[in-house]
């Protein structure tokens, strides 16, 4: 029980020396997962997919844990009101990480195109950029958060690559579309824990205010929202043309 009363508060520092281990580690582990995934044994293929799948259901399950015992201890109240505000598994990278932890069970065409789309144009800014990392390497939010934010894009690579479930015609606008109800899913998460909840704070997918949002400087609110909703859909272009074409920008929904 010390552990659990006594979590670390050392800060993380971005592009300190935990960071570009987690950066160098990323890059070798999604090298080697492709490699397997293509040229190894049908039981270490089988491994790579397990283990990174399960990896990642933790990462995401972890959150609202870890932020509750973190501060459970000094203000049950203030731990409560993180979790709801903070915690749950609402965030587009959320979403990411149990899509590519699907395709890399089920090898599903279709969610191995969000979680590619997502996890490279969504998750990967925070595993180059953490800003909303606050503790370093020996806290288990350093853990929680490494392995879903990198191993999505670790995941992205193995789909796409390893595994060959190669991005698709349409795929631009069927990830864009499924990302449009995401938003809208976390609009109404956000909206209940406001106004019948009365957690003021809470901004699941950055869509309520931009003074929590590191897509602030994209404008005020709404405008931020709309224009990185707008700008992603580029992004989407940029990840799947390359692979399959200008066929990834038809409009085919099946």
């Amino acid at each position: 029980m010390s552990f659990l009363n006594n979590m670390d508060h050392t800060p993380f520092h971005i592009f300190g020396p935990s960071h570009w281990a987690v950066l160098a580690a990323s890059l070798i582990a999604g090298w080697c997962a492709v490699r397997i995934l293509r040229r190894g044994t049908e039981r270490w293929k089988l491994i790579v997919r397990v283990v990174l799948a399960v990896m990642l259901f933790l990462a995401v399950m972890a959150d609202p844990a870890i932020t509750y015992l973190r501060h459970v201890h000094e203000d049950p109240a203030l731990a409560r009101k993180l979790v709801h505000e903070t915690a749950w598994p609402f965030f587009l990278c959320d979403w990411a990480a149990i899509a590519c932890g699907i395709a890399l069970l089920g090898k599903n065409q279709r969610l191995a195109e969000l979680g590619w789309c997502w996890g490279l144009g969504g998750t990967l800014n925070g595993l180059i950029y953490p800003s909303s990392l606050s503790f370093d390497w020996k806290s288990p939010d350093w853990y929680a958060f490494f392995a879903e934010h990198a191993g999505v894009p670790i995941a992205g690579a193995a789909l796409v690559f390893g595994l060959g479930l190669r991005p698709q015609a349409g795929v631009v606008w069927r990830a864009w579309f499924w990302m449009l109800a995401y938003f809208a899913v976390a609009i109404v998460v956000n909206l209940l824990l406001i106004h019948v909840g009365g957690y003021q704070d809470a901004n699941y997918g950055f869509t309520c205010t931009s003074a929590y949002s590191p897509f602030g400087v994209l404008g005020p609110w709404p405008i931020y929202l709309v224009v990185k909703i707008l700008l992603l859909a580029v992004v989407f272009a940029i990840l799947t043309v390359p692979i399959c074409g200008r066929s990834a920008l038809r409009f085919q929904w099946g």
